[in-house]
């Protein structure tokens, strides 16, 4: 069933390119005869004349994939547009239909901003009342305004992108393909069928739309791009229950592009004292034509870097919810480094300047300090690089006892690091102009902070009894001297929390009972030895039961110890053949012979003999051997 599934939402991508290649161009001839055209501005890249019917051939195409789907595949997902997933369904067909329409007007008559931000929050408002929500939080609330704000914002970020030849319908494409391919692996089939549509439909535009475009998207286009993916995303059925890595940093890998230039432009026109409404020639593709790349090279770029976002969002897809945080945040803030990099690139004109508003003056020069950005920048990486080294330590899983060791030093490795960074001037520096001597101020501080967090663990966490030590050095050795037992030593487990982590002869330990069922499962283990007789019974007990749970056998090593009297008070013994006739062992199993001599097993094992075998002869035969003492 899967097989035909997914044959059938690919054949849903190639419709919808089909359709799109056929439908463009009818609708380029439509967009002449209505004077939808966009004529060259000032504030605008146009630099002549174009057709700006765009969406609605992308529209045409998208509907023909989704109905070849539904076409092929239907009865798969028939009874799972009865569920719950049924709501939201509709509305996101719904709210991206209505800013298609609100784009499509805005195209031929040309709305006011306020008008197009308010038709964009009624489109929000249909898609929360279908059921479908954000679950970032515990709070209903919450989510339901970081819903909204996720599909104004993501809106009107394809809808800002859209200012040169193929970036939209390129970017676009590229965020629909890997979201229907993380919709697929998730099981969403209608979600993957519906992006895929998407997908098709753009890269088919793209035909028409790249450097020397003969039509443009237009805000139809654009706005239907940027709801359709916020729609699939919020609609997503694993939603409520996925976790924060899943709904958060997946998506948002996926469309960084168009959200950061979003942000980009935002912070910029704010700074800057401009209305953000207001076009200009701020956003992110045209800073990087100002660094000398060409349309095409920078449609390429953007998309490359689509194309990125999509792998990573693959990736954290397969991760942990750990690790999938520290991935995530890793490349979510290279990319806002890229940003604030091309932020800095002036392209504004020297009059416009002049005429900023005076309100914005002290904004402009906190935007110059930079200072506590650096700082909260710095916050962040030293927390993913504290993280990432517990995981690194113990392979990628932190037993108990150490998530709370996590939990209450990292506050002060984030200070410690902070800090020493200040005390090294590191923050005084232009990195620009960085050289050898800022390299040194890093390393001194790095350093500094290294020594006083190792201060702070010697102090906190004591080392290992040296008691243990030897029970553990004991064992190690007992198991090396018998190789017969078919054991290999993989960890030890020790009740005493300070001591996790640490090594004996490169074996390591694990603290706490809690643990056991972790290094079962990490080091593959089948058989539990219990090398101490200072264990309760209680305990005992647990570790029984969790290994036969587990399907783990139990088995237990003792040592004894035997003091010796002194030599004046030892009892003569009777020697027979030259040797003495008792002999005391620690044995497992027994000894049957024949001798003149008795051979006396102290222990688990005894041998007693009347005929001719000596007690040397008699000991020689018993097997698993350990004198005491």
């Amino acid at each position: 069933m899967e097989t035909r599934t997914l044959l059938g939402i690919g054949m849903a991508l190639v419709v919808a390119i089909v359709a799109a290649v056929v439908s463009t161009p009818l609708c380029r001839r439509l967009a002449t005869r209505v004077g939808a055209i966009s004529h060259p501005s000032p504030a605008r890249w146009c630099k002549r004349s174009t057709a700006l019917l765009g969406g609605v051939a992308l529209v045409v195409a998208t509907a023909a994939g989704i109905v070849t789907a539904n076409w092929l595949i239907g009865d798969v997902w028939v009874d799972r547009l009865r569920a719950p997933i049924f709501g939201p369904a509709v509305g996101v067909m719904l709210s991206a239909g209505l800013m298609f329409l609100a784009g499509l007007v805005d195209d031929l008559v040309h709305l006011r901003p306020q008008a197009k931000f308010l038709l964009q929050l009624v489109a929000g408002v249909v898609l929360l009342s279908s059921g479908a929500v954000l679950s970032v939080t515990d709070s209903y609330v919450v989510n339901v305004v970081a819903t909204l704000f996720w599909f104004v914002a993501l809106t009107n970020a394809f809808n800002l992108l859209d200012g040169l030849d193929g970036v939209a319908a390129g970017v676009g494409a590229i965020a629909a393909f890997f979201l229907g391919l993380t919709f697929a692996l998730r099981g969403a089939w209608w979600h993957a069928a519906v992006a895929w549509s998407l997908a098709g439909a753009a890269l088919g535009f793209l035909r028409y739309n790249v450097h020397r475009a003969s039509i443009f998207l237009g805000d139809a286009g654009s706005l239907f791009i940027g709801s359709v993916l916020a729609g699939l995303v919020a609609s997503a059925p694993e939603a409520a229950s996925a976790s924060l890595v899943s709904v958060l940093f997946v998506p948002l890998a996926i469309v960084a592009v168009p959200l950061l230039d979003t942000s980009l432009v935002t912070m910029t026109r704010v700074l800057a004292g401009r209305p953000i409404s207001v076009g200009g020639l701020d956003h992110s593709t045209y800073r990087l034509i100002a660094l000398g790349l060409t349309e095409g090279q920078v449609a390429v770029l953007l998309g490359g870097f689509a194309a990125a976002g999509g792998l990573v969002a693959l990736v954290l897809t397969w991760l942990d919810h750990g690790l999938g945080l520290i991935v995530g945040t890793i490349f979510l803030v290279a990319m806002s480094l890229l940003a604030a990099y091309l932020g800095r690139i002036q392209i504004t004109a020297s009059d416009e300047v002049r005429r900023l508003k005076a309100g914005t003056v002290l904004v402009r020069t906190l935007i110059y300090k930079r200072r506590l950005a650096e700082i909260l920048l710095d916050v962040v990486l030293v927390a993913l690089a504290y993280y990432g080294a517990y995981r690194l330590r113990f392979d990628g899983a932190l037993p108990g006892a150490y998530v709370a060791a996590f939990e209450t030093t990292v506050g002060l490795t984030i200070a410690a690091t902070i800090v020493a960074l200040g005390v090294f001037g590191a923050y005084r520096g232009a990195w620009e102009y960085a050289g050898l001597f800022d390299a040194y101020r890093v390393l001194g501080a790095v350093g500094g902070a290294s020594v006083l967090l190792l201060v702070y663990g010697g102090w906190r966490v004591p080392a290992l009894a040296q008691s243990h030590s030897l029970v553990c050095e004991l064992t190690l050795r007992e198991l090396h001297n018998h190789p017969d037992l078919g054991l290999r030593p993989v960890c030890f487990v020790d009740g005493d929390p300070r001591r996790q982590g640490a090594e004996i002869h490169g074996v390591p330990i694990v603290a706490g009972f809690d643990g056991l069922g972790w290094a079962i499962e990490r080091y593959k283990i089948d058989r539990i030895v219990i090398g101490t007789r200072q264990l309760a019974p209680e305990g005992v007990g647990v570790i029984q039961a969790l290994a036969r749970a587990l399907g783990v056998e139990v088995a237990e090593v003792n040592f004894a110890v035997r003091w010796l009297p002194a030599p004046d008070v030892v009892p003569p013994a009777r020697v027979v053949d030259g040797v003495p006739s008792e002999v005391e062992i620690l044995a497992e199993g027994n000894g049957n012979g024949n001798g003149n001599g008795k051979g006396n097993g102290n222990g688990k094992g005894n041998g007693k003999g009347t005929g001719n075998r000596t007690g040397t002869e008699l000991g020689a035969e018993m097997r698993d051997i350990r004198v005491a003492g």
